[in-house]
């Protein structure tokens, strides 16, 4: 009877990290069209980032139109600061989107890898 010092099951755990990473997929920022006064974002984006014409940036969470000013929370730590910009001073909004060619190339990128563990868990005691 030959017993095995690392039976085959083991490769499972060692793929793990290599699912997270790719399930999580990419995100890119896409750039979104400066609302008009009284205008809504359209989809309503959780989370986006604003370029003011000074060249300083935000990044506001839970973003509205509120008359003439675009109103959102910056977070610092655990404690969120309402912040109320004037929609004439922002140069670029931007929003984060799934990116399906960046998910694609790290799936293909680490598949590579994964093959690699699982070949290595799959060896004799001596590895």
């Amino acid at each position: 009877m030959v017993s095995r010092a690392r039976p085959r099951q083991y490769w499972l755990p060692s793929l793990i990290p290599w699912l997270l990473i790719s399930l999580s997929g990419c995100l890119t920022w896409a750039t979104l069209p400066t609302p008009a006064p009284g205008q809504q974002f359209q989809g309503a984006p959780d989370r986006i980032d604003v370029v003011r014409t000074n060249g300083s940036s935000l990044t506001l969470d839970n973003p509205s139109v509120v008359g003439d000013s675009l109103v959102g929370y910056v977070q610092k730590g655990r404690q969120a600061t309402r912040v109320a910009l004037l929609l004439s001073d922002l140069q670029l909004v931007e929003t984060e989107e799934f990116s399906t060619p960046r998910t694609i190339a790290l799936v293909l990128w680490l598949a590579p890898v994964a093959i690699y563990f699982w070949w290595l868990s799959s060896q004799g005691k001596n590895y």
